[in-house]
C-alpha cells in the first residue's frame, strides 16, 4: 500500500491528533498558576486553543448525513477561536490599543470569514480561513514575544518555542483551509491535498500545538517554582522531554492500530447490507410490480399505490440507517425509476419513468444481468451513497422485473467503519491520559508545601473574620481555642473558656444531648444540635452547635471543631411566626394562600369546614377550580386578584360554591406578599360568610320598605312606586289614579279596646282591600290609619271609583278581633293623573284633600278630587301631610321654658313644649298642630318622641351641679293618658338615662280629668311620676282642689287665662288665693303660667304662690340656651323682682 492510501485513510486520526495536542494546550493555558491579572492572556490563548481542538474534533465526528449541520458551528467556533486569538496578542503586546482601533482591526479580519460563510460554507474557494489564520498567527506570534521580553528572572525559551509553534500551526492552517475539504466531505481534495503537500503538513500542524502546549507548560511551572534551584529544574525538563517522547510514539502506534481496524471493518458492514435488501425485495408483490409500466401515469393505478406504501414500510421499517428506497429497471441501456417510497411533494422524489443519469457501471451491469451488488460510495445529486440492489422475478431464472435499491448515506457507513477506528483511539487516549497524570503527579508534589502553607493561612482568616463562634475541642473534650467572635457572642474572656469542656459551657439540663453529640463526632460523624444559654449580660442567647470531626492518620484522634450560629432572632421570628399560625388555624375566617399563578398552598380549618375542601382537594388548585366557576364567576375573582397584585391589597364581595353545590354569599381581602425585589410571591385570600348578613341586610331593607304590622309597602316604597308608575305613564300615554283612605272612627276604637286590637284591625283591614284590588294594584300604609292604592293604566276616575266602592263595601263588613265585633267605615279621596297632579307628592296631596271633603260630607263614601275643593282644606291636608314624616325628618323638636321658685328665683324645674319646624312654614306652635296630630293618629308617636328627648335632656342637666336636683313635666292629651303603652314609654325612658322617677312629672288639664283611666294614673304614680293638673277656670273655686286627692296629685297649675287677669280683677285674683290656701291644706304644691309682667310675678309671690312661669322671666328655648340659663341662674337668684 502506497503512503498516500494509508494517509489518505488516516484523515480522522489526524484530525484527533490535531485536536488532542490543542486540547492539551489549553488544558496547560487554565492550569496556569499566579496572581490573576497576568493568568488572563494565558486564559485566553486557552480558550483559542480548546476552541480549535473541539472544531477538529467536531471534524472527527462529521458524516456526509451531519456535514450541512455540523458545518455551520464549526464556522462559529472558527471565527471564536480567531478573536480569542487576536485578544491573546491585544492583552500580551498590546499592539492594538482603543476601542476604535480594536474595532477596525476585528472588521478588517472578521470580514473575510463572513465572506466565506455567505459563499456557502466553501472552505475550498473562500479566503475566510487564510485571512483568519494567518493574520491571527502573526498578532500571536508577536504577542508571544512580547510576554517573553517581560519575563523577569526566568527561563525566555519555553515563551519563544511557543510563539514559534503558533506561528508554524497557523501559516500551515491557512494552507489547508485553501487547498483541503475536511474528511469525509471529499477523498477526492483531500487526496489532492496530500499529493501537492504530503503527509508531513499534517503532522506539522499536529506537533506545532504539542510543542505549544510543552512550552507554555514549562512557563506556568516556572512561575511557580521561581524559588527552585537549577538542578531541580533540569531534572523537571528531562521528565517532561520523556513524557513528551512517550506521548508521540503513542501517536504514532494509534494511527497505524486505527487503519488497520478500520480495514477490518469494511467487508463485515458490505456482507450485512446486501441481505438486507434481498430480503426486503422477497417481501414486494411480483403481480403489481408487474402491472407498472414505467410511465408517468403509473401513478394513478391502483398496483402502483400498493406498491408505493410496500416501499415506504420498508424505508420504515429501516428508518435507522435506511435514506431511499426505490424501484428500478433496465431499459435502452439506462437506468429508469420505476417507484419511489418519497412523498410525491418531496423535492427527492423521482416519479415513474424518471431516467438516472449518474448510475455507475456497477449498477448498470446488474441491472442489465439481473443480479444483485453493492454500489458505491458514490456521488450523484443527492449526497454520497452506499447502495444495495436486490433483484425482483415473478419466477426463479426469468428477467428480473426491477432491481429494489436501498440508499445508505456514507455517514453510516464511515460510522460503522470508525466505531472500530475510535476503539484505538481510546486507547491511545488513555495512554496519553496517563503519561499526562503521571508528570503532573511528579511536578505538583513541590506544590503541596506551598498549599498547605496557604492553607494554614486561609483556615486562620476564615477563623479570626468568621462572625460565627468557632472552638477547637481536643479528644477529651475540651477547649483548646475559640475566635474573637466566640468571645464576643458569650461576653467572656479567653481563660474563662479555654480549658473547659463542652458540656460545661453550656446549661446543665443540655448535658446529656451534648455527651451524645461528642460521642457521635468522636465516631467520625458530623452532628449539631440547639442549645438556649445566657450572656453574660444576661441577655438569651439560642445557638445551632455543629460540630466536625478533626481527621489525624485516618483515626479520629484528634479532636473536634464546634461552630455555633447565634439562632436568637431565628427563634423569635418562628415564635412569632408559630403565633400567626396558631391565630390562622384558630380564626373562623377562610384563609388561604395562594403561589403567584393564583395556586393553592394552603388554607385553614375554617376554609375546610366551610367549604367541604380539605388540604390535599385543595392544594395545586385555583379557587376557580373548586369553586366550579363559570366564566363570570371567574371574572369576579380575577378582576379583585389582578388589582391586588397591582394596589398591594383589595376587598369587595361575590357568591362562592362549596363543595356540596351550595352557593354562599362572602366578603374577602386579598392581599400580595412580594419579595425582597419587589415581585408577587403569594396571594393571602381571607374570606368570610356573610349569609347572615346578608339575611339581616335584607330584613333591614324589607323593614325600610314595608311595614311591618301589616307587610304593605310603606310610604317610602309607595313614593317609590308611584313615581315609576308616573314615569311608565308617561312612556304608555295612559293615565293612572291614587286613592287616599282612613279609616272612621278608628282612634275610637284603640281608645275603647287599645293599640292591640286596633293593630290586629288594621291587619283585618290590610288583607281585606288587597283582596279586592287587582295584583297590579299597589295597596301602602302611610301610617296609623291611613292606606293608598296606585291604580295603573286608568284613562280616568271611573276605574279608580269602582275601586273605591270596592274598598268601602269589603270593610262595611264587621270585623272579629279578639271576640270583639267591629264596624268602621272609610273615607276615601281620589286624584287622577296627569289631571290633578304631575307629581307624586301633588298627587298625594290632592287625594287627601278629597279624602278630607268626603269627611265633611259625612264620611263612608268617596270622593274625587276637584278644584272646588277650598285652599284651607288642601293646606290643612298639606300639614297634616307634612306631620306624618315630621318625626322621620327631625323637624318636631323640644324646648324647655324654665319653672323658678317665687321666693329665691332659682330655676327648679322646666316644662317641656313640643315644636315643629316647618320646613316651609317655618316654627309652628302646638296650638296650631296638636288637634290635627290627634286626628290624623300621630299623637301618640310625637308625646313618645317628647318623653323620650325630655328624659335625655334631663339626666344631661342632672350631670351639672346647677342641675342636681331639676325636675321636667310633660304635657299629655287625654288621648296620651288613655293610651295603655305610656307606662312602658316613661319606664322605658327613665330606666334607659338612669332617671330617678319622681324629677319627672305629667301634666293634664281639669278638664280631661273626668276622662281619664284612673288605672292609668295609678300605674303611673306606682313608678314614681308626679301628677300636675292646670286649673282653667277661676270659677271652680277651692272645691275641685279637694277632687284632686282622689288621684294623688302632686302639683297644680295655674292656667295663663287665670295669671293674665289677676292684678286687674280683683275676684280672679281671690280666687286664685283661694285656689292656692286649699293646695296647701292639701299638701300640694302651686305653679303659675303664663307670668308675663313684674306686677303679675309680686301678686303671685305675694298671695304664697309656690312657682311661677312666663315670658317675663323665662321664654320656651333650645336645650343649648337652656343650660347656659341654667349656669347664670346659680349667679343671679333673687334679681327678678329687683
Amino acid at each position: 500500500m502506497h503512503l498516500r492510501d494509508f494517509i489518505i485513510h488516516q484523515i480522522d486520526y489526524i484530525h484527533f491528533l490535531n485536536g488532542f495536542s490543542f486540547v492539551a494546550l489549553a488544558a496547560m493555558c487554565f492550569s496556569a498558576k499566579g496572581p490573576f491579572k497576568p493568568r488572563i492572556p494565558w486564559a485566553w490563548l486557552g480558550i483559542f486553543a480548546i476552541l480549535y481542538g473541539v472544531s477538529e474534533w467536531i471534524a472527527l465526528a462529521e458524516t456526509s448525513e451531519f456535514m450541512l449541520a455540523m458545518e455551520p458551528m464549526r464556522v462559529c467556533i472558527r471565527i471564536s477561536s480567531f478573536i480569542a486569538l487576536v485578544e491573546f496578542a491585544r492583552r500580551t503586546s498590546m499592539c492594538v490599543s482603543g476601542n476604535a482601533l480594536r474595532g477596525a482591526f476585528a472588521a478588517l479580519t472578521i470580514a473575510p470569514a463572513f465572506l466565506g460563510v455567505f459563499k456557502g460554507l466553501d472552505y475550498a474557494e473562500s479566503i475566510s480561513e487564510y485571512t483568519i489564520y494567518l493574520l491571527g498567527g502573526v498578532w500571536a506570534t508577536i504577542g508571544l514575544l512580547r510576554a517573553s521580553s517581560i519575563v523577569n528572572n526566568r527561563s525566555r525559551k519555553p515563551i519563544v518555542t511557543a510563539a514559534v509553534s503558533i506561528a508554524c500551526y497557523t501559516l500551515v492552517s491557512s494552507i489547508v483551509g485553501q487547498k483541503a475539504n475536511f474528511f469525509p466531505a471529499s477523498v477526492i481534495n483531500a487526496d489532492t491535498f496530500l499529493r501537492t503537500f504530503g503527509f508531513p503538513v499534517q503532522i506539522i500542524t499536529a506537533a506545532a500545538g504539542l510543542c505549544a502546549t510543552i512550552s507554555v507548560h514549562s512557563h506556568s511551572r516556572s512561575w511557580l517554582t521561581a524559588e527552585l534551584d537549577s538542578r531541580t529544574l533540569a531534572s523537571l525538563n528531562k521528565t517532561r522531554a520523556k513524557i513528551l517522547l512517550f506521548v508521540t510514539a503513542c501517536l504514532i502506534l494509534g494511527g497505524v492500530i486505527t487503519w488497520w481496524m478500520g480495514i477490518s471493518a469494511e467487508p463485515h458492514f458490505k456482507a450485512e447490507f446486501l441481505p438486507r435488501a434481498e430480503n426486503a425485495s422477497a417481501a414486494l408483490n411480483v403481480q403489481d410490480i408487474a402491472a407498472i409500466k414505467a410511465q408517468p401515469g403509473d401513478i394513478n393505478s391502483p398496483a402502483f399505490r400498493t406498491i408505493k406504501r410496500e416501499l415506504a414500510r420498508i424505508k420504515q421499517a429501516n428508518r435507522s440507517d435506511c435514506r431511499f428506497v426505490y424501484l428500478m429497471t433496465y431499459s435502452n441501456g439506462k437506468a429508469v425509476f420505476l417507484a419511489d417510497a418519497e412523498p410525491e411533494t418531496s423535492s427527492d422524489y423521482s416519479p415513474p419513468g424518471q431516467i438516472y443519469n449518474d448510475a455507475t457501471k456497477t449498477l448498470l451491469s446488474a441491472l442489465r444481468s439481473g443480479s444483485s451488488c453493492i454500489d458505491g460510495p458514490a456521488q450523484d445529486e443527492w449526497g454520497v451513497w452506499i447502495s444495495a440492489f436486490a433483484p425482483i422475478r415473478n419466477k426463479p431464472g426469468e428477467k428480473p422485473l426491477a432491481h429494489l435499491g436501498m440508499d445508505i448515506s456514507t455517514n453510516w457507513w464511515f460510522a460503522e467503519i470508525r466505531q472500530h477506528r475510535m476503539t484505538a483511539m481510546l486507547i491511545v487516549l488513555l495512554f496519553c491520559m496517563a503519561a499526562s497524570g503521571f508528570a503532573l503527579v511528579h511536578l505538583n508534589s513541590r506544590e503541596a508545601q506551598a498549599k498547605v502553607i496557604t492553607s494554614e493561612i486561609h483556615y486562620r482568616t476564615l477563623v479570626e473574620g468568621s462572625p460565627n463562634c468557632v472552638q477547637l475541642f481536643d479528644s477529651e473534650s475540651r477547649c483548646i481555642s475559640i475566635n474573637p467572635a466566640g468571645l464576643a457572642m458569650f461576653g467572656l474572656r479567653e481563660n474563662e473558656i479555654i480549658g473547659r469542656r463542652l458540656n460545661e459551657l453550656y446549661p446543665a439540663e443540655f448535658k446529656h444531648t451534648i455527651d451524645e453529640s461528642v460521642n457521635t463526632v468522636m465516631n467520625g460523624h458530623r452532628c449539631s444540635f440547639e442549645v438556649e444559654t445566657y450572656r453574660r449580660n444576661g441577655a438569651k442567647l439560642n445557638l445551632r452547635v455543629t460540630l466536625s470531626p478533626v481527621r489525624g492518620e485516618g483515626i479520629v484522634d484528634s479532636g473536634f471543631v464546634a461552630i455555633g450560629v447565634d439562632i436568637t432572632d431565628l427563634r423569635r421570628a418562628e415564635e412569632r411566626l408559630l403565633v400567626h399560625s396558631y391565630a390562622i388555624e384558630a380564626t373562623n375566617d377562610m384563609v388561604i394562600i395562594t403561589d403567584s399563578e393564583g395556586k393553592i398552598s394552603y388554607v385553614n380549618p375554617a376554609f375546610v369546614r366551610e367549604t367541604g375542601y380539605n388540604l390535599e382537594e385543595a392544594f395545586g388548585h385555583t379557587p376557580f377550580d373548586l369553586m366550579g366557576c363559570s366564566d363570570d364567576d371567574r371574572k369576579q375573582f380575577e378582576t379583585p386578584c389582578h388589582k391586588a397584585i397591582k394596589l398591594g391589597a383589595y376587598k369587595g364581595e361575590a357568591m362562592c360554591r362549596r363543595k356540596n353545590d351550595t352557593v354562599y354569599p362572602a366578603e374577602f381581602t386579598i392581599t400580595s406578599i412580594t419579595n425582597a425585589k419587589g415581585l408577587v410571591e403569594h396571594l393571602v385570600i381571607i374570606k368570610r360568610d356573610i349569609t347572615d348578613r346578608k339575611a339581616k341586610e335584607l330584613k333591614l331593607a324589607e323593614l325600610a320598605h314595608y311595614d311591618t304590622l301589616t307587610k304593605l309597602p310603606n310610604r317610602l316604597l309607595f313614593s317609590d312606586r308611584l313615581s315609576h308608575s308616573i314615569a311608565q305613564a308617561d312612556r304608555n300615554k295612559t293615565g293612572l289614579s291614587v286613592i287616599f283612605f282612613d279609616l272612621d272612627g278608628f282612634k275610637e276604637v284603640n281608645d275603647t279596646f287599645g293599640h292591640e286590637i286596633g293593630d290586629e284591625l288594621l291587619k283585618q283591614v290590610a288583607e281585606r282591600v288587597r283582596g279586592v284590588l287587582r295584583d297590579s294594584d299597589t295597596v301602602a300604609r302611610m301610617g296609623g290609619d291611613e292606606f293608598t292604592v296606585i291604580l295603573e293604566n286608568t284613562r280616568s276616575t271611573k276605574n279608580a271609583s269602582t275601586a273605591a266602592e270596592k274598598i268601602l263595601k269589603a270593610l262595611s263588613q264587621p270585623f272579629m278581633v279578639d271576640s270583639n265585633e267591629l264596624h268602621i267605615t272609610a273615607s276615601i279621596g281620589i286624584s287622577q293623573y296627569p289631571e290633578d297632579g304631575i307629581d307624586s307628592e301633588s298627587l298625594v296631596r290632592n287625594a287627601d284633600a278629597a279624602m278630607y271633603r268626603a269627611k265633611e260630607l259625612g264620611r263612608n263614601r268617596f270622593c274625587i278630587y276637584s278644584e272646588s275643593i277650598s285652599p284651607e282644606e288642601i293646606e290643612k291636608v298639606s300639614l297634616s301631610s307634612g306631620l306624618r314624616n315630621a318625626l322621620e325628618r327631625c323637624e318636631i323638636a323640644v324646648h324647655y321654658q324654665p319653672i323658678f321658685e317665687s321666693k329665691s328665683q332659682s330655676i327648679l324645674g322646666a316644662e317641656a313644649l313640643v315644636r315643629w319646624k316647618h320646613s316651609r312654614l317655618g316654627m309652628i306652635q302646638p296650638a296650631n298642630f296638636i288637634a290635627l296630630a290627634e286626628e290624623i293618629g300621630v299623637m301618640n308617636d310625637i308625646t313618645k318622641f317628647v318623653i323620650n328627648s325630655t328624659c335625655e335632656q334631663l339626666s344631661k342637666w342632672q350631670e351639672s351641679k346647677a342641675g342636681k336636683n331639676l325636675t321636667a313635666s310633660v304635657n299629655l292629651t287625654k288621648s296620651d293618658i288613655n293610651n295603655k303603652e305610656l307606662a312602658d314609654t316613661i319606664k322605658t325612658a327613665i330606666s334607659k338615662h338612669n332617671l330617678r322617677p319622681e324629677h319627672l312629672a305629667i301634666e293634664v288639664t281639669e278638664s280631661d280629668l273626668s276622662s281619664v283611666n284612673k288605672h292609668i294614673i295609678s300605674n303611673l304614680k306606682a313608678l314614681g311620676i308626679k301628677i300636675s293638673v292646670t286649673i282653667e277656670a277661676a270659677s271652680c273655686g277651692a272645691s275641685p282642689i279637694e277632687n284632686l286627692k282622689a288621684i294623688s296629685a302632686d302639683t297644680v297649675k295655674l292656667n295663663r287665662s287665670l295669671v293674665k287677669i289677676a292684678d286687674s280683677d280683683t275676684e280672679t285674683a281671690a280666687a286664685i288665693g283661694a285656689i292656692i290656701a286649699a293646695a296647701h291644706k292639701l299638701g300640694l304644691k302651686v305653679v303659675a303660667e303664663g307670668v308675663e309682667t313684674l306686677q303679675q310675678f309680686e301678686l303671685l309671690r305675694s298671695i304664697g304662690c309656690d312657682m311661677v312661669q312666663g315670658y317675663f322671666i323665662g321664654r320656651p328655648m333650645p336645650p343649648s340656651e337652656f343650660t347656659e340659663t341654667l349656669e347664670k341662674n346659680i349667679g343671679e337668684r333673687g334679681t327678678l323682682a329687683a
